[in-house]
C-alpha cells in the first residue's frame, strides 16, 4: 500500500496559544475534554502506516491474523473524556465564511487579506485570539467587546483544536466547513452538551478506507488513533479502554 500523509507536526501556534490560556483552557473540559492535552503528543506517523496495513473497509476493523479491533464509543469517549452515549450528536455541514466571522465577533473585514471561501490560516486565529493583547492590536477587527473577545478566546481555541487535530486537512488550514457543529457544542441542543465521538470515529474509519484505497491524506484524526493502538500495545496496571476512570488524564500518560 502506498504510504498514507497525515498530520506528522503540532502546529506551534497552537501550542503557545495553549500556553497563552493556562486558566482559561479548564473551560474548554466540558465540550472537548482533555483535547488540549493532545498538543503533548508527539505524532509516530510509523505506526498509523503499519496499522493501517491491517484495516478491512468491509468489516471497519484492524484485522491481525484471527484477532479482530476496532476503535469504539466508549473507548475514544474514555480516552477524552468527552460527553458520549445519552449525548446529542453533531456532524460537519456546510458551513459558510460568514458563519465563520459572525461566529468569531469578526467584522468581515478582516478577512479581506484572506479570500479563500473555504479555510484560512491558523496564523489569522492566533494573531487575533492567541495573545493576551490581541484584542488591542486588532480592536477594529471585532465587533465585540473586551469582555465578549475573553469568552470567544476559549471558543476560537476549541475551534482550532477540534479543526487541526480531529479534522485535519492537507492544507493545515482552519476549515469553514465545521463551524455549525462547532457552534452546537458551544451552544448546545436542547440544554445538553452535544458529543463528537460518533463523528470522531467515523471519519478514522473514512480515512483508513480511503488509505487502504489511494494514496492521499489520512483526513482522520491520527492522534486519537495512535493512542487507542498504543493502550491496545501497552501494559498498563489499569486501562481506559476497560474501565471507567473519569477523573484520569490518559491522554498525558502518553
Amino acid at each position: 500500500m502506498a504510504p498514507c500523509r497525515m498530520l506528522n507536526q503540532i502546529p506551534r501556534e497552537l501550542t503557545d496559544w495553549k500556553n497563552n490560556m493556562t486558566h482559561e483552557v479548564k473551560r474548554l473540559f466540558k465540550y472537548v475534554g482533555h483535547l488540549p492535552s493532545l498538543l503533548s503528543i508527539t505524532p509516530n506517523v510509523a505506526i498509523i502506516q503499519a496499522l493501517l496495513e491491517y484495516w478491512d473497509p468491509e468489516g471497519s476493523i484492524f484485522r491481525f491474523g484471527e484477532c479482530e479491533l476496532t476503535p469504539t464509543l466508549e473507548e475514544i469517549e474514555g480516552l477524552l473524556q468527552i460527553p458520549g452515549k445519552g449525548y446529542p450528536m453533531i456532524y460537519p455541514t456546510n458551513g459558510t465564511r460568514e458563519q465563520f466571522y459572525r461566529f468569531l465577533g469578526l467584522r468581515q473585514v478582516s478577512m479581506n487579506q484572506h479570500p479563500d471561501a473555504r479555510s484560512c490560516p491558523l496564523e489569522f486565529l492566533y494573531e487575533r485570539f492567541g495573545e493576551r493583547g490581541s484584542y488591542e492590536q486588532y480592536r477594529t477587527d471585532f465587533f465585540i467587546s473586551k469582555e465578549q473577545w475573553v469568552e470567544k478566546r476559549v471558543q476560537a481555541f476549541g475551534l482550532a483544536l477540534i479543526n487541526l487535530l480531529l479534522f485535519p486537512q492537507k492544507h493545515g488550514k482552519i476549515t469553514f466547513f465545521t463551524i455549525n457543529m462547532v457552534q452546537s457544542l458551544f451552544s448546545g441542543i436542547n440544554g445538553m452538551t452535544p458529543t463528537l465521538v460518533p463523528v470522531i470515529i467515523a471519519d478514522i474509519f473514512m480515512a483508513a478506507t480511503e488509505c487502504r484505497k489511494k494514496r492521499g491524506f489520512f483526513y482522520g484524526s491520527n492522534l486519537i488513533l495512535q493512542m487507542w493502538a498504543m493502550e491496545h500495545l501497552a501494559k498498563r496496571t489499569l486501562n481506559p479502554l476497560g474501565s471507567c476512570l473519569p477523573a484520569e488524564n490518559w491522554i498525558e500518560s502518553h
